[in-house]
């Protein structure tokens, strides 16, 4: 028999053959998992890449929990490096195959968050770093396809034995259980036998515990099991389950897993509740198990003995949350160990009357086992947790008062004499009247008090003024220039002067209050003169009179103060001079780009700055309706100077493409000067034939199927660039042409004209 090296080594060649040659991808799978159930470790396994280090370097985490976790994103990885890989062997390979970039999102998530996966990819071919990603040598024209089928086989496999360790399906797992000891610690904190030998004697009577009795040993082995009897092995089996994932609720029913345990079939070997009871055993076939009857003392004793006896486990008394025995506190809810029971023993709470269905969100009654709607078991639906104090919540702030209190008579009275229903609230809180009496005084004694406002206003900021370190109630917003501004000076009464507007609405924002409404104005006053001041309006006084005249709003003054800005707009606007030509050396480039956008409709602030920077370069011939037209047909710099620089083979000057043309017969392109000069010539001193290109004298016109075509599209370009009286000519010699190949055209011996003859008719 081969040994396990030669059967991998045959292994893994049938499987590299198949990968790169297009086999089918069955056979590539059935190889992979062939050489992923091999008995070797992951050493003698893989030879290209380092996967034992890699397996320890990406499995961190403190328990088995986590490092599953870790194992899962690893496994993430290993699966985009397999397709890598498989796209380097395939025939029709991607457009981009020679690079992997970095800011590929794919890659940061994946490959790129694990250790060892540039060296992967190292190993497929991309050697060469760049500064944004990995690619091929620029010597290398294809992948090595063996070495890369070789590289991605060990992936696959690598992969495959991760997912089985992550699913607990792997035939060999002591060897990654030797590299990576978490994943030896199955079930921490669980004792197996002692759960068993607890659950017998809680579930069981006396005599039924004896008799069902059996041995439990921890190094059992295979030869042992095989000596038990079929019901035996069911019984170790359900104890087991029981023992590890039922310790949480083992008194309640193990369908619905809300109610306690009244009835334990010692046949289906589980606890039910009375209610389903009831309904599992209707069932003729099951009409006959033999049912034993549990009294909720027992069960509590039972569940108190597990606990004293349980060496490596405790029971939390307030969540009945089974925690290892080095935990201090619960996992579930953060109680001590030796913490008191949150309810007594012997008051139960009361179950719940409904049970809510987590697939429909259908409420049913709590004895219905199946939902009403869509027929889902109990099961699937997470027990509720009944709290046996109602929870503490803090008391909720009085809701606020929409619209204003107060008499809605006044209100109605001051909306028809135009005052506002706030204003008639806070004017009755101050002055103490009803109706007429508020409307009356705001009338005469409210504008008095708004004075007296906007004077404490001024005082309150001159004292702040002239005393910075004394504490007062201006924000630390306040610009420069205003603290720079000294007392007593004109300046200063100009900056604190309020509008009886901004008062008002401070007034109204503080109730009623004079002196909050003053620090309140003066706040908001110099909130608005900062946001101004952070737009570029650096004049803290012409700021300040700008908001007074606007009533306090900042769109007003602005609109203010970008009046004077504008005055040269509008005085070019509505004059009838002609508009004065753009000036490219002005210091203001916004400006340029500005006009150059308006009057040239460029697509985009870019092209404008484009155009701009082309036009101010050294030694730059352009005009600009050259320029701007270049820019308005493509983006690229490059081109544009080629575009703008164009060759006369005629003159060799130079011209942009805008002012060259070309005969449709051929792609030779001349100044438009030449062009017009070259056809003068020709339709006045030459023959017909001779006004083709100057440059490569085509086309040929002795050919008749050029000549119609070619002479079409001449008089198109020639009816705008020749003279009115050469434009005849040329039409003349052109008729003339036509009518002297008619062999019945003759001309007339005493004249200039010609006819048409024919001798026939006259015969």
């Amino acid at each position: 028999m081969a040994s396990l090296s030669e059967q991998l080594q045959e292994v893994r060649d049938q499987a590299e053959v198949c990968l790169y040659s297009g086999g089918r991808v069955v056979d590539v799978r059935a190889g992979v998992m062939a050489m992923a159930n091999l008995p070797l470790p992951p050493c003698s396994k893989y030879r290209h890449i380092a996967a034992e280090t890699m397996v320890i370097e990406n499995s961190p985490g403190s328990n088995r929990k986590e490092t599953l976790a870790s194992l899962q994103s690893f496994s993430t990885a290993l699966n985009i490096l397999e397709k890598y890989g498989c796209n380097l062997t395939n025939l029709n390979r991607p457009k981009y195959w020679r690079t992997v970039k970095h800011n590929n999102p794919v890659f940061k998530a994946t490959v790129d968050s694990i250790q060892g996966g540039r060296a992967v990819l190292c190993l497929y071919g991309y050697s060469n770093q760049q500064p944004d990603g990995l690619s091929f040598p620029d010597d290398v024209g294809d992948p090595d396809v063996g070495r890369v089928a070789s590289v991605t086989l060990e992936v696959m496999s690598l992969r495959m034995e991760i997912e089985m360790l992550i699913k607990d399906t792997h035939p060999h797992p002591e060897f990654y259980e030797r590299i990576v000891p978490t994943l030896r610690h199955k079930d921490v904190g669980l004792n197996t036998d002692i759960a068993c030998n607890s659950f017998s004697a809680s579930c069981h009577p006396d005599s039924q515990t004896r008799s069902l009795a059996f041995p439990l040993h921890h190094g059992s082995s295979r030869d042992s099991n095989h000596g038990l009897s079929l019901s035996t092995i069911k019984t170790v089996k359900f104890t087991k389950k029981c023992s590890t994932s039922s310790n949480k609720h083992s008194e309640n029913c193990s369908v619905c897993g809300i109610f306690r345990i009244s009835v334990h079939c010692l046949t289906c070997l589980q606890g039910l509740c009375s209610e389903c009871d009831r309904l599992y055993h209707s069932c003729p076939e099951r009409a006959n198990h033999h049912r034993t009857a549990v009294s909720p003392a027992a069960a509590a004793a039972s569940s108190k003995s597990r606990n004293r006896h349980s060496s490596s486990t405790w029971c939390c008394l307030h969540c009945s949350k089974v925690n290892a025995v080095r935990a201090v506190l619960c996992e579930q809810c953060d109680h001590p160990r030796l913490g008191s029971s949150k309810v007594a023993p012997e008051v139960q709470p009361d179950p719940p009357s409904e049970w809510h269905c987590k697939s429909c969100t259908m409420m049913n009654a709590a004895s219905s086992i199946l939902c009403k709607v869509c027929e889902r078991p109990r099961l699937a639906t997470r027990p509720l947790v009944t709290s046996s104090h109602p929870p503490i919540t803090p008391p909720r702030p009085p809701a606020p008062v929409l619209g204003m209190p107060g008499d809605p008579d006044s209100q109605w009275v001051g909306e028809k004499k135009g005052i506002s229903p706030e204003e008639v609230f806070t004017s009755m809180k101050v002055a103490g009247g009803k109706g007429m009496l508020s409307c009356s005084w705001s009338k005469t004694d409210l504008p008095l008090l708004l004075d007296q406002i906007r004077m404490l206003v001024a005082a309150s900021f001159l004292q702040c003024v002239s005393d910075p370190t004394q504490p007062s109630s201006m924000p630390n917003e306040v610009p420069p220039a205003d603290v720079g501004t000294r007392p007593g000076s004109a300046g200063i009464k100009r900056v604190v002067q309020l509008s009886r507007a901004e008062a008002k609405q401070a007034w109204l924002s503080a109730g009623g209050d004079t002196g909050r409404a003053a620090t309140q104005a003066l706040r908001d006053r110099l909130t608005k003169v900062k946001e101004l001041h952070l737009l570029g309006f650096t004049d803290v006084a012409h700021c300040h009179e700008l908001l007074r005249q606007s009533g306090g709003e900042v769109r007003g003054a602005l609109a203010l103060l970008q009046r004077p800005r504008l005055e040269p707009f509008h005085k070019r606007i509505w004059s009838d001079k002609p508009e004065p030509p753009i000036n490219i050396h002005h210091p203001d480039k916004q400006q340029i780009c500005r006009r150059l956008l308006a009057m040239y409709d460029l697509p985009s602030w870019g092209r404008c700055e484009l155009a701009l920077s082309l036009l101010v370069e050294h030694s730059a011939p352009y005009s600009l309706e050259d320029v701007v037209q270049a820019v308005k047909e493509s983006h690229d710099r490059e081109f544009i100077k080629r575009v703008l620089a164009k060759e006369c083979p005629i003159c060799l000057c130079v011209f942009p493409h805008s002012k060259m043309q070309s005969l449709t017969s051929c792609q030779c392109s001349v100044c438009c000067g030449c062009f017009q000069q070259h056809f003068t010539i020709a339709v006045r001193d030459k023959h017909i034939r001779d006004m083709v290109c100057p440059v490569c004298w085509e086309p040929d016109i002795n050919d008749p199927e050029h000549l119609n075509s070619y002479f079409s599209t001449l008089d198109i370009q020639l009816r705008e660039c020749l003279d009115p009286e050469v434009y005849e000519l040329f039409h003349k010699k052109l008729t003339e042409q036509a009518l002297i190949k008619d062999p019945k055209f003759l001309w007339c011996c005493h004249c200039s004209y010609g006819f048409i003859y024919d001798g026939d008719q006259l015969k």
